[in-house]
C-alpha cells in the first residue's frame, strides 16, 4: 500500500497473490467505510463535521516496483488498471464502494450491488461498466475456479448424519463420545469441520486440538491445545497474551475459585510463573500434581457445560502424547453426565499411545459410542468429487476414467491427481468447461499420495520448493518471523513472494495472523513429502538452523521449547546441546507425571552421552539423567537394572562434590535394594548406602 495525499492506494495479489484478491479488496473497503461511519457520526454529534471516505476498487494487471528490504515491501504502480480504480474511486459517492465489471466478475456471487449507468473514463474510448456494492450476501455463492479448487463434501452423508445426531443428543443433555477412524486422505479433519459449520441449536463452546508429528514427545501438547483453544488463544501466543486469556475466561467461569486452577494451568501451559508459585507448585508429588491438572479440566469443563454444551475435539491422535492421553481418559468419564461431547480423530494406529482414548471411550460409553471407520468413495462418490472440484456438470468419461483408476476412492488423492493434471497442461479450461489434451495420456501418475505430492513439490520454481522444504523442517505449522530467521541463516531472500506461490498451489495456508503471522502445511501428507525429499545431510543442517533460530527468537521461551529444541539438535546430530535439553524436558515432564516422556527424553540424553568423551560437565549430566530416568521408571523397570545403572554412577557424583546429588542418587540405591528384599545385614552394599546418606546429612545439617 502507498499513501497519495488524502488517500491510499492499496494492492491485492502484489507482491503475495490469493485466490480471492478480488472478494480481500471489497472486503477491506467495506470494512474501512464501517470503520470510519462510526468516527464521523461522532464527529457529526461532537463537532458537527461531516467526514467520510469512498472507494474503488478494479482488477487487472499493473507493473509494481518494489523499494524497501526483504521483509518489507513498499511498490509504486503504473498502468491502465490503476487508473481506472482511482477514476472508480473519485466516481464512488461518499460511503460507498465502486467496483468494476473486471472486479465484479469475481465477486459477484458474495456482494451485493447495484449496476450504474456506464461512466465515462478519461483515456478510454469505451464506458467502463460499475457496480456499487451495497453489502456481503446473506447467502453467499460459489466463487470456485481454477485457483481454489474446492468441493462440497461429498459420500459423507451418513456419516454426517451420525455425528449430528451426537451433537443432537448432547444438545439435549446428554454427553456422548465419538471416534472418527480412518487412514489419510480420507477426510477426517474435513468431516470435523463440517459438522461444527452445520451444528446448529444451543450455544456449543467447541475446544478443538490438533496434534502435531512430532507430538510424542511433548507432555500434555494436547490438552495444552485443547485449553488454548477453549480460552481462545493461538498455539504460539506468547506467555502475557495466554496469562491475560487464561486468567480472564477462567474468572468467568470459576469466580472465586479460578486462582487455584489458573495456577495449575499456567503451569500446564509452560506459562512462567512467580517464584512463590512455581515452589508450591514444584513442591508437589508429580502424581498428584497430574491431579491437580485434572481436577482444574474438571472444574473449567463443568463450569462450561452449566451454561451450554462443550464439544473437545481431538484430532490426530494417533500423534498425541502420553501423558494428554492419560489425563483425557481420567476426564472422558463426566462425559457422561455432563452436555459434554468428545470427538477424536486418528489413523487406525493401535500401538499410538492416542488409541487408549479409543479404547476407553468404548469401555465407558458401549453401546451409545458412534465409532465411524471412514471408507474410501465409491466410483460414484468419486465421480461426484471430480465434477466439483472442476466446477462442470460432465466432466469428459476418459478424464473421470483416468482420474478413478489412480485414486481409488481417496478424496485428497483425487484432489491431487486433479491439481497435477491441470498443472501440467493435461487438463484446460475453455468457455465449455474443463476439456482434456494430447498430453493427458503421457502424463504419468504416481501410484501413491506421496510419490504424488512430491511430483507436485517438484513442479515449483527453485525458490519456492526451497522454501516449502524449509518449512517443512519447522513443523506444519510455522510462524512468518521464524522462517525468515531461518532462511536468513543460510542466504539472504526474499520469501514473501515465495510464500504467495505457496499459498497460490494449494501447499500452505495462513493460519493466524495474531499475535504473529502463521503458515500451515494444507494437509499434513504435504509436510510429510517435502521433508522427506531432503538429503539426510540437508535436514541436520536445516535442523540446526531451526533449532538456532528458536532459541533467537523465544529466548524467554527457551524453558517451555526444551522438547522441541531438543527434537530438532537430535535429529541435526548436535548431541552436545541436545543433551540440557532433554534433560530440562525430562525434569519438566517429571514434574507434571508425563512418565513416558520424561523416561524417553532421559533415555536419549544417555545415548548420547554414551558417545561423548566425558568431560566434568558430562559427568553431572550423566549422573543427572540416571538419576532421574530412575525416579521415573523403576515403576516399570527392572529394579535390579536400575540399581546397576546407580551403581555405575556413584563414583561419578562423588568426584562431583554435590552433596545433594549425591544424597539422591544413595537414597534411591537404597530405596530399591530394600524393594528388591535386601537388608542392612545381608547387603553391604545396602548398607554403604545408608551410611553415606546419613554422613550427608551431617554434613549439610539435614538429618
Amino acid at each position: 500500500a502507498r499513501l497519495m495525499g488524502d488517500g491510499i492506494l492499496a494492492f491485492f495479489g502484489a507482491p503475495v497473490a490469493h485466490e480471492d484478491d478480488p472478494e480481500r479488496a471489497v472486503r477491506c473497503a467495506l470494512d474501512m467505510i464501517a470503520t470510519v461511519e462510526d468516527l464521523g457520526t461522532e464527529l457529526r454529534r461532537a463537532r458537527d463535521i461531516e467526514f467520510a471516505i469512498r472507494a474503488g476498487v478494479n482488477t487487472g494487471p499493473v507493473v509494481v516496483g518494489t523499494v524497501g528490504s526483504d521483509l518489507m515491501y513498499e511498490y509504486t504502480a503504473m498502468g491502465d488498471a490503476v487508473n481506472i480504480a482511482s477514476r472508480m474511486q473519485g466516481a464512488a459517492r461518499p460511503g460507498t464502494v465502486l467496483v468494476t465489471a473486471a472486479t465484479f466478475r469475481f465477486v459477484a456471487p458474495l456482494f451485493d450491488a447495484i449496476e450504474l449507468e456506464p461512466l465515462t473514463v478519461k483515456g478510454r474510448s469505451e464506458p467502463v461498466v460499475a457496480f456499487e456494492i451495497s453489502g456481503p450476501k446473506q447467502a453467499p455463492g460459489r466463487t470456485r475456479g481454477l485457483a481454489g479448487l474446492g468441493s462440497a463434501v461429498v459420500g459423507r452423508d451418513k456419516e454426517l448424519a451420525a455425528l449430528k445426531g451426537v451433537v443432537d443428543m448432547v444438545h439435549a443433555g446428554h454427553g456422548r463420545a465419538s471416534c472418527l477412524i480412518g487412514e489419510p486422505g480420507l477426510g477426517k479433519t474435513r468431516l470435523l469441520d463440517e459438522l461444527r459449520s452445520r451444528s446448529n441449536g444451543p450455544a456449543t463452546t467447541w475446544a478443538e486440538g490438533r496434534c502435531v508429528s512430532y507430538g510424542r514427545s511433548l507432555p500434555y501438547h494436547l490438552v495444552g491445545r485443547l485449553v488454548r483453544s477453549f480460552i481462545g488463544v493461538g498455539p504460539t501466543a506468547d506467555d502475557a497474551e495466554t496469562r491475560a486469556a487464561l486468567r480472564t475466561r477462567v474468572g468467568e467461569l470459576l469466580g472465586a475459585d479460578a486462582p487455584t486452577a489458573i495456577l495449575y494451568l499456567e503451569h500446564l501451559l509452560g506459562l512462567q510463573l512467580a517464584r512463590e508459585d512455581l515452589e508450591r507448585v514444584t513442591s508437589i508429588d508429580p502424581l498428584f500434581l497430574q491431579g491437580r491438572y485434572a481436577q482444574a479440566m474438571r472444574q473449567l469443563i463443568r463450569a462450561s457445560t452449566a451454561r451450554g454444551p462443550l464439544a473437545l475435539v481431538c484430532d490426530d491422535v494417533h500423534w498425541a502424547d502420553s501423558a494428554s492421553t492419560e489425563l483425557l481418559a481420567d476426564l472422558m468419564a463426566i462425559a457422561n453426565e455432563l452436555p459434554l461431547l468428545v470427538l477424536v480423530a486418528c489413523r487406525p494406529d493401535q500401538d499410538a499411545a492416542g488409541w487408549r482414548l479409543v479404547t476407553m471411550a468404548r469401555e465407558l460409553f458401549g453401546d451409545t459410542l458412534l465409532e465411524i471407520r471412514l471408507q474410501p468413495l465409491s466410483v460414484e462418490e468419486s465421480q461426484a468429487l471430480i465434477g466439483n472440484l472442476l466446477d462442470v456438470e460432465s466432466v469428459p468419461a476418459r478424464v473421470t476414467a483416468y482420474i478413478l483408476k489412480r485414486a481409488e476412492g481417496n478424496p485428497f488423492y483425487v484432489e491431487e491427481i486433479i491439481r497435477m493434471l491441470i498443472d501440467r497442461g493435461a487438463l484446460t479450461s475453455s468457455s465449455s468447461g474443463w476439456t482434456a489434451t494430447n498430453q493427458i495420456e503421457e502424463v504419468e501418475i504416481p501410484d501413491t499420495i506421496q510419490g504424488l505430492l512430491l511430483a507436485r513439490i517438484d513442479r515449483l520454481p527453485d525458490e519456492p520448493r526451497r522454501l516449502l522444504r524449509v518449512a517443512s523442517v519447522i513443523g506444519r505449522r510455522f510462524s512468518l518471523s521464524l522462517l525468515e530467521r531461518v532462511v536468513a541463516s543460510e542466504r539472504p531472500a526474499t520469501i514473501g513472494r515465495h510464500l504467495g506461490t505457496l499459498e497460490a498451489s494449494g501447499l500452505v495456508r495462513i493460519a493466524s495472523i495474531e499475535p504473529e503471522i502463521e503458515y500451515v502445511f494444507q494437509h499434513v501428507l504435504g509436510q510429510e513429502a517435502a521433508y522427506g525429499s531432503l538429503l539426510k545431510q540437508e535436514r541436520r543442517r536445516l535442523h540446526t538452523a531451526v533449532a538456532d533460530a528458536l532459541e533467537a527468537t523465544y529466548p524467554e521461551r527457551a524453558p517451555s521449547l526444551a522438547p522441541i529444541l531438543a527434537r530438532h539438535l537430535d535429529e541435526a546430530g548436535e548431541a552436545a546441546r541436545a543433551i540440557p535439553y532433554l534433560l530440562e524436558a525430562g525434569a519438566a515432564a517429571a514434574a507434571g507425571f508425563a512418565i513416558q516422556e520424561a523416561r524417553d527424553a532421559y533415555d536419549r540424553a544417555l545415548a548420547h552421552l554414551d558417545a561423548l568423551p566425558m568431560t566434568p560437565e558430562r559427568r553431572r549430566q550423566r549422573v543427572e539423567a540416571v538419576i532421574g530416568a530412575v525416579k521415573v521408571g523403576w515403576n516399570f523397570r527392572p529394579w535390579d537394572e536400575e540399581v546397576a545403572s546407580l551403581d555405575r554412577v556413584l563414583p561419578l557424583a562423588e568426584e562431583l562434590g554435590d552433596l545433594r546429588l549425591l544424597a539422591e542418587a544413595h537414597f534411591w540405591v537404597a530405596y530399591l535394594r530394600r524393594a528388591l528384599g535386601e537388608t542392612e545385614t545381608s547387603s553391604p552394599a545396602l548398607r554403604r548406602s545408608l551410611e553415606r546418606s546419613a554422613e550427608i546429612g551431617r554434613e549439610l545439617g539435614d538429618e
